[in-house]
């Protein structure tokens, strides 16, 4: 999973956000699929933090190499995350 940022909101100190990117929405829908149908995720902390959420926004955008980079350099991730 490619994270491109995660932190706290600037302008609600309750709620945070995390940004992954991917190569087309088929890229997205198969590896959302693999994670969240694992046993590692079922098994292990998706309670906990299902637990801790009230609502959540889902956001799809079309962004370029370039901006997915900028975003990556301006929260303090010089390299993806990619496991």
């Amino acid at each position: 999973m490619d994270v491109v940022a995660f932190g706290r909101s600037d302008h609600e100190q309750e709620s945070f956000y995390l940004v992954r990117a991917y190569k087309d929405r088929a890229h997205l829908e198969s590896e959302q699929n693999a994670l969240y149908s694992s046993d590692a995720w079922r098994q292990g902390p998706r309670e906990s933090l299902i637990a801790c959420l009230d609502d959540y926004l889902n956001t799809l955008l079309w962004l370029s190499e370039q901006s997915v980079e900028d975003l990556r350099s301006n929260n303090g991730l010089g390299v993806s995350l990619v496991a």
